[in-house]
């Protein structure tokens, strides 16, 4: 196939297309996706680990395997749960209130059940309850042993819970609350041999993963959480988890395996793993170690058979070769990198033959600072640190503009993000008076100083010691993009007199000072997972402690209680409008208090084949909605 004739496009390419020439024609020849179907050539810089889901969660495999498995309910594409191989679910809240006492007698059940019922008269609580929930209000009182109760409500809401066992009329020894998912399966459903899928592959799936809790998927979809799985008379399945959390949800979007083909397996070992079976829009058909992978139309797909009647996943780890590939259209998709998006892409003949796409990375870039160190537990200096940094400016440095400033620690689109809370605009004066007003002023060197009281020990006198607005600002080695940032953030605090010294270091040091706190500042990103809930980097249980073999992800030693408290509720209900409630609260305290400084969320960038109908930017990525893509052959 014929490269580009355009000049304008040919000039800037020459060096990049000369480079890559040689290993372009070493590399292994793909299988030809012109065969008269409707194919799509997806270019992957890796190779999948393993095609059984529950094996892993790394980006290579999961694109594949998404494709191959359904599970009961899933993400569309507005990050709403809908049903996928569930027909229908409806949840149920069990209330188990345990007594102080040997037995609960008949009358005293009946007369805790009226007391009950009189809180109902009216809604005791319309901030948690809707005036339409609580007209469907369904609850149900029974024995649950000789000395506790269990009162059944469709509705979640632990305030209400609290309520009722103020009316005990007994002390309490105990109270659970146990959210029950009854889930019915779609009809019909086949899996790839055409074996019809039912509630067996279901509990068999959820008891091979928490029986081997080694099994990575125990962790990713919150397995632990669930007490038990059991079949419903109608060929549904019942799930109850042991306590209320909103990863509920997570749990319920684990792929599904089939159990006619692994039962009595080593799931670990069993060729099943690179030979997938499931009951999603597309089935395996091959896989060359290293190259390719293919898959094809599944005609009997319950969602309708799709358009794409094949898959080819090219494995190509040099970007250059990859774009190389798409250039001479043996690529349908990539996903570009911001010099290819920007300087390689924007011609004419580009345009007519491709879609460029972007949308934002679930993840945002950041500066964290030791809370610890007495020059950033002071919130004025990381106030006026974040006023001094142009993180537009920083933006179009390191990412070609192809990004957007980062309001917080949450997904801007997301519920969990407060609409009202932006970032600190760009104001050297303000950075310059915030300093002043905490104490610091500028030494003989230029460098801001302050200074700061020491108490005596051993019967020496106080004494006033002089501490320099410098400090060590850490990245990991090979990572160009914080380069450019940590440069740019030394040259924008060097203004207004602060000192930075880059220290790069490789990763494994990197973490390992990380994780053991002994740093002034560093740089990282944060991937946002699609439930919000960041107590693992915000609460301060969570603050490591190495010299205790404690391990924990808030490196910063953020602690503030009134965020423990939010987070704590937030993960014990799955009511989102009170989730949102203590989110946008967290989100208002730390972008006021500013223990990281936000810096940016880069763009995820792709090139499409313009045969390609249907591909767009989503908050679940691009690829949500394969099987519904037109191909114009």
């Amino acid at each position: 196939m014929k490269l580009y004739e355009n000049k304008a496009f040919r000039a800037p390419l020459h060096a990049f297309l000369l480079l890559s020439f040689l290993s372009f024609f070493l590399s292994a020849a793909p299988p030809a996706a012109a065969d008269g179907l409707k194919s799509i050539v997806i270019a992957q810089k890796g190779d999948v680990v393993s095609l059984n889901p529950l094996l892993t969660s790394d980006y290579a495999s999961s694109a594949v395997y998404h494709r191959i498995f359904n599970s009961l309910l899933k993400y569309d594409e507005n990050m709403k749960i809908i049903c996928s191989l569930a027909d229908e679910y409806a949840i149920t809240l069990n209330h188990y209130i345990t007594l102080d006492t040997a037995e609960i007698a008949d009358d005293g059940l009946a007369k805790f059940e009226a007391a009950c019922r009189e809180i109902l008269a009216s809604n005791p609580l319309p901030d948690y309850i809707s005036s339409d929930e609580f007209k469907k209000l369904d609850i149900g009182f029974s024995r649950a042993g000789k000395n506790a109760i269990l009162i059944r409500l469709n509705i979640f809401c632990i305030p209400l819970c609290k309520l009722f066992e103020a009316k005990a009329g007994l002390p309490i020894a105990k109270t659970e609350y146990k959210p029950e998912f009854i889930l019915s399966l779609k009809k019909g459903v086949l899996w790839h041999d055409d074996t019809p899928f039912g509630a067996d592959d279901v509990i068999f799936t959820y008891e091979t993963v928490s029986q081997i809790k080694k099994i990575p998927a125990f962790d990713s979809y919150n397995i632990s959480a669930i007490e038990s799985v059991e079949k419903t008379k109608d060929g549904g399945v019942k799930i109850i988890f042991k306590y209320p959390t909103p990863r509920a949800f997570e749990a319920l979007q684990m792929p599904i395996l089939p159990r006619h083909k692994l039962y009595g397996q080593d799931i670990f070992n069993a060729r099943f793993n690179m030979m997938p079976l499931g009951t999603g829009p597309f089935k395996f058909v091959e896989r060359a170690f290293e190259d390719y992978i293919i898959l094809s139309r599944n005609d009997k797909y319950f969602g309708g058979a799709p358009d794409i009647e094949k898959i080819i996943y090219r494995i190509i780890p040099n970007e250059s070769i990859m774009f190389l590939e798409l250039l001479q259209g043996n690529i349908d998709i990539m996903q570009l990198k911001p010099d290819q998006f920007v300087k390689f892409t924007d011609t004419p003949e580009f345009e007519k033959r491709f879609v460029k796409i972007k949308y934002p990375e679930r993840e945002y870039t950041y500066v964290g600072w030791n809370l610890k160190n007495r020059i950033f537990a002071d919130e004025a200096v990381r106030a006026a640190i974040s006023y001094a940094i142009d993180k537009n400016a920083l933006i179009e440095k390191t990412l070609y503009n192809l990004g957007q400033i980062s309001d917080g620690p949450f997904y801007p689109s997301s519920w969990a993000s407060n609409p009202s809370i932006k970032n600190m605009p760009y104001d050297v004066e303000a950075a310059k008076k915030t300093l002043s007003g905490a104490g610091w002023s500028q030494g003989a060197d230029g460098v801001l100083e302050k200074k700061f009281d020491v108490s005596s020990f051993f019967g020496y006198d106080d004494t006033v010691e002089v501490q320099k607005l410098e400090f060590g600002l850490l990245i990991n080695a090979g990572n160009k993009d914080r380069e450019l940032c940590a440069k740019f953030i030394a040259a924008e605090l060097k203004k207004i007199g602060i000192k930075v010294n880059v220290d790069t270091l490789e990763w494994k040091d990197f973490i390992k000072l990380i994780d053991s706190t002994a740093f002034d500042a560093f740089i990282l990103t944060w991937s946002l997972g699609y439930d919000p809930d960041i107590s693992s980097i915000w609460h301060s249980s969570n603050i490591p402690d190495m010299k205790r073999g404690k391990f924990g992800l808030n490196s910063i030693s953020y602690n503030n209680p009134e965020v423990d408290k939010l987070l704590d509720e937030a993960r014990q209900t799955i009511d989102q409008n009170q989730r949102i409630k203590s989110y946008h609260r967290i989100h208002e305290i730390i972008m006021k208090e500013q223990p990281y400084c936000f810096l940016y969320i880069a763009d995820t960038l792709y090139a499409v084949a313009r045969k390609i109908g249907n591909a767009r930017p989503s908050q679940a990525g691009i690829f949500n909605n394969m099987e519904k893509w037109k191909i114009e052959k």
